[in-house]
């Protein structure tokens, strides 16, 4: 407990310096733009390729993985029926609720929880490739159609194919896969960029939370709906998968756990935003669940983390 305290300290004293260096006017809005294409185009990418070709890939894919999808996809669907039960949601929107409910911060967040609290940057690979790889591609698809009555499967397509933690994700792991050595005079470099990429997304987390109104009226319902289904339903799941169903080890499902409460991720409002939907409800659904997604890990390392 007292390790997730204090990597969630690390993760909170550097978010709140990003705030602070825009609420002082100390950096402006350029600078947010700056820092998020050296964080995703540069540093992150760096960062994974340097974990995976030299991490494990197999047994990291093969171990908590499946549990990874079921969850994800199960916490998508119940969040969007219930939309559209209990607040009468039209399809799309009953979706964006959904991604809000669902989709988890598993770079800005996911890379430092796993580096500061679980002790292995890599140990957020199978969210962050799940969600970029399959859900992604789907939720994409759906805006797709709902917004234009059609599917263009070349910009679905377009958006994994070009984005560059993605390419350096799948590079990484085919050389841990093949077990081959990056040369020294590449590897080096890289694995410096990307000690970069866990400050610049902390930095950058509380940046984007400048001048942000949380827990606007005529959106609360939803906003509950997906805060409870992503910190509440969502680890509860993914422990008794993992423990019940997949009989895995206890510290496997510790880590299964407290991945699966990481906060709602960015991509749930830029995907309303592309689409011509309302970001309201994954706006603040991302403040909140970042807001409390301390408390819910604190709870489940006083009940899951392995001792000493």
């Amino acid at each position: 407990m007292d390790q997730v305290a204090q990597g969630y300290a690390v993760i909170a004293i550097i978010a709140v310096a990003g705030f602070f260096l825009r609420r002082t006017g100390f950096l402006d809005e350029t600078a947010v733009t700056l820092v998020h294409r050296l964080t995703f185009f540069i540093a992150t990418p760096a960062l994974f390729f340097t974990a995976l070709s030299t991490a494990d890939v197999q047994t990291l894919l093969s171990t908590y993985f499946p549990v990874i999808a079921i969850v994800s996809v199960t916490g998508l669907v119940v969040a969007a029926i219930l939309a559209r039960v209990l607040f009468r949601e039209k399809f799309a929107e009953a979706v964006a609720t959904a991604t809000s409910a669902s989709y988890m911060n598993a770079n800005f967040v996911g890379i430092p929880l796993a580096t500061y609290v679980l002790g292995d940057a890599t140990l957020s690979t199978p969210v962050m490739l799940f969600q970029l790889l399959i859900v992604s591609p789907v939720l994409l698809a759906i805006f797709d159609h709902a917004s234009s009555g059609r599917v263009t499967v070349k910009s679905v397509l377009t958006q994994q194919l070009t984005n560059p933690i993605i390419i350096a994700s799948v590079i990484g792991a085919v050389i841990g896969l093949a077990g081959w050595d990056v040369p020294f005079i590449v590897g080096e470099p890289l694995r410096l960029v990307g000690s970069a990429a866990v400050p610049l997304a902390l930095l950058l987390l509380g940046m984007t939370f400048h001048g942000d109104s949380v827990f606007a009226r005529g959106n609360r319902g939803p906003v509950v709906l997906a805060t409870l289904v992503k910190l509440v339903a969502m680890p509860a799941l993914g422990w008794f998968f993992a423990s019940q169903v997949f009989h895995l080890d206890a510290n496997t499902v510790w880590v299964v756990t407290i991945l699966l409460a990481l906060p709602t991720g960015f991509n749930a409002q830029n995907y309303t935003m592309r689409y011509g939907l309302s970001d309201r409800t994954a706006r603040d659904t991302i403040a909140l669940t970042t807001i409390f997604a301390l408390p819910v890990m604190l709870v489940i390392a006083l009940l899951l983390a392995p001792m000493g």
